[in-house]
């Protein structure tokens, strides 16, 4: 990090300044989002049942898991999750999961393409897998986040040699775009029971949005890069997930980081601050998602006085 130039970020200094630092109750944006719709253990929480009604499924009491389309790259002695999103159009991911429904109709199993990204599938009981998003992974050797059963391996096998066999797969690399060569079982689960205070959630995040909808809450969309009418109608109750930074942080690209968060701080950080210097808002917490939560207040006289501003780094190199 030596000699990269950081830019101000007044609104994040300010918060991190005059905010009173806490230990989190949870560390991770799945698990800060259990926590805050009262969903137990937050170790195990069922994006796949919850995310599945938000993309159009029917409410029922299976165990769903997410069966995400993704590129995995080969190096010479391991497997990394390069893509875990490819741009599929719907009438591609139709088709993708139409040949592997096709040759997995005997095990009684069909894939569910509700989203071209977010594909679902359904399980007779708990799967015994410990599975991780795919988000965190970017970038990352997976040979150790593999099922480790035999039942399992073949499956993705065989998965993996039906998209590569796929005319659809075909047309993208002569286009010059990314195939998917694998899918990513994770987030199992029935549909939890949540309970929580927010009145309202402002995210385009699907979970957030999966939860408020569970929860019986309003949830708004709400564009991370174009804050628009949203930093004046945030209120007292309200939930506001902006997940713009994970994918930079696990891929280690501190330039793109710097140049998203500077893109935070202007259009969402400064203006929620400067409604809290007006008394607009009595205050709000701030999740980074490294298990500290900053609690924001308008300062007063005695603050300004003792709590001298610091260089960014010094808080993020700070202990919870």
């Amino acid at each position: 990090m030596a000699g990269t130039e950081w830019p101000s970020l007044e609104g994040l200094q300010a918060l991190l300044r005059y905010g009173e630092a806490v230990a989190a109750p949870a560390v991770g944006l799945e698990a800060a989002l259990a926590v805050r719709f009262g969903v137990s253990p937050v170790e195990r929480l069922p994006v796949a049942s919850l995310t599945r009604v938000l993309d159009g499924g029917a409410p029922d009491e299976d165990v769903w898991l997410r069966a995400d389309p993704v590129y995995l790259q080969a190096d010479r002695d391991s497997l990394r999750l390069l893509d875990d999103a490819p741009a599929l159009t719907p009438e591609e991911s139709v088709q993708l999961a139409a040949h592997l429904n096709t040759h997995f109709a005997d095990e009684g199993w069909q894939i569910q393409p509700l989203h071209p990204q977010r594909w679902y599938v359904r399980w007779d009981g708990l799967p015994r897998l410990h599975t991780l998003p795919p988000q965190s992974l970017l970038g990352q050797r997976i040979d150790h986040h593999l099922p480790a059963e035999r039942a399992w391996h073949r499956r993705l096998n065989e998965i993996q040699m039906v998209l590569h066999a796929a005319p659809v797969n075909a047309e993208r690399e002569s286009a010059g775009r990314l195939p998917v060569n694998s899918l990513w079982f994770w987030g199992e689960g029935p549909l939890p029971a949540v309970r929580t205070e927010l009145r309202r959630v402002w995210s385009t995040e699907p979970l957030a949005r999966a939860l408020a909808r569970r929860a019986g809450i309003p949830e708004q969309d709400c564009d991370p890069v174009w804050p628009g009418e949203v930093v004046p109608r945030v209120a007292a109750g309200d939930l506001l997930v902006l997940d713009t930074l994970r994918a930079d942080v696990v891929q280690g690209d501190l330039f793109g980081w710097l140049a998203r968060l500077e893109s935070l701080d202007r259009q969402w950080l400064a203006p929620l601050w400067e409604r809290v210097q007006a008394g607009e808002l009595a205050g709000f917490e701030l999740d980074v998602g490294d298990g500290r939560l900053w609690r924001v207040r308008k300062p007063n006289t005695w603050h300004r006085l003792v709590r001298r501003p610091r260089h960014l780094r010094a808080y993020l190199q700070a202990p919870a």
